[in-house]
């Protein structure tokens, strides 16, 4: 009497029956056993360790590029689509009232702001703007690139970055820096005479809308990356991400019943941080998670996001905040692929700040 056999392997993988033409059976094969091994690891710079309390504002002078013709910088022209480089629409410089108005555009439209005469990028250390969205549908492809540009020879200088990836997408009906190192866009030491918006929208969904206001470069200091790199020749799979701060603050409660800390604030600096830390998971040069947060709320937006531990003196309050809503992401090292986290403000104001990861690494399984 035949017994029904169904064989199941990890989720909802079974086995499947091969027929040949001449017989019918499962198929096995062996392989290498890959060892797993836990790993605490932090996210790290280059300069600083993994020690996030540096000064990561820009400084010194800045030159200004477009503020919607408040002031008379650098020439807008649309070179493809629908731009108004001073729209009343919304305003972001003080004592001003106009910006570029992008809500018109659609995919494929290039707007560009030229000096008239060429600008020596080495003085210089990054862009910096604010950017106004009034509507963004997450479905397809959206970028609003920008780059460099050379109106002499009609070409691209450096490579173009995504505006989106340095701010948060979802919100709307407010105005959000963005501040790009110009080593990100390759533009460190170059000189060019112009720099171009690009927006890509790839179906589904429509364009965002979007406005941009006082557009400067910058001459000192920027943001700073800190960021883990899954070794080459392995598969790595984030189990944890965990964020640990430390500060001059009482978080006891006259009560003693929870611990005395504000959602809308990070550890006592009031209102969070104002740029923002930018957290990204890097998987085949892509942004699969890019999200900004400028407070303890925020941080704890996250699915999963818990306050694990606050320990106080009275004078001083060391607090760990976790999350594992990216368990079981899988990031590869022969693809390059990474965690980020971002710093854009001045961090040195904490005593304590550190990112780690809980991750489980193995070498990457090679068919033979």
């Amino acid at each position: 009497m035949p017994v029904k056999v169904e064989i199941k392997g990890q989720g909802s993988k079974t086995a499947q029956v091969h027929d040949s033409g001449r017989h019918q059976g499962l198929v096995v094969f062996s392989d290498e056993h890959h060892p797993v091994t836990d790993l605490i690891a932090y996210l790290t710079n280059p300069l600083y360790g993994s020690d996030m309390t540096q000064n990561a504002l820009f400084s010194g002078t800045t030159v200004g590029i477009h503020d919607g013709i408040d002031h008379i910088w650098w020439t807008g022209s649309a070179i493809a689509g629908a731009w108004t480089f001073n729209s009343v629409a919304q305003n972001h410089t003080d004592g001003g009232s106009n910006s570029i108005d992008g809500t018109a555009t659609t995919n494929g439209s290039v707007a560009q702001i030229a000096k008239g005469s060429d600008e020596d990028l080495s003085a210089h250390a990054g862009i910096s703007g604010w950017i106004y969205l009034s509507s963004f549908t997450d479905t397809g492809i959206k970028i609003l690139s920008v780059y460099g540009y050379d109106t002499g020879t009609a070409a691209p200088v450096g490579t173009s970055v995504n505006i989106y990836d340095y701010i948060d997408t979802t919100l709307i009906g407010v105005w959000q820096s963005f501040n790009i190192p110009l080593d990100s866009m390759s533009l460190v030491g170059e000189t060019i005479d112009a720099f171009r918006f690009q927006v890509t929208n790839a179906l589904p969904g429509q364009p965002p809308d979007f406005y941009i206001d006082d557009f400067y470069l910058e001459e000192a200091g920027g943001p700073i990356t800190f960021e883990y790199v899954v070794p080459a020749g392995n598969t790595a799979y984030l189990d944890k991400a965990r964020i640990v701060i430390a500060d001059n603050y009482d978080s006891d409660h006259a009560d003693a019943s929870v611990p005395f800390i504000e959602y809308n604030d990070l550890l006592g600096k009031v209102g969070g941080v104002s740029n923002g830390i930018i957290f990204k998971v890097i998987k085949d040069e892509t942004a699969i998670v890019n999200s900004t947060f400028n407070t303890l709320g925020g941080f704890l937006e996250w699915p999963s996001g818990k306050i694990t531990n606050v320990i106080s003196s009275g004078a001083t309050t060391f607090v760990t905040i976790e999350s594992d809503s990216m368990n079981f992401t899988v990031l590869e090292g022969n693809l390059g692929d990474s965690i980020q986290m971002v710093i854009q403000d001045d961090m040195s104001v904490f005593q304590v700040f550190k990112a780690t990861l809980g991750i489980k690494i193995r070498e990457s399984h090679t068919e033979h």
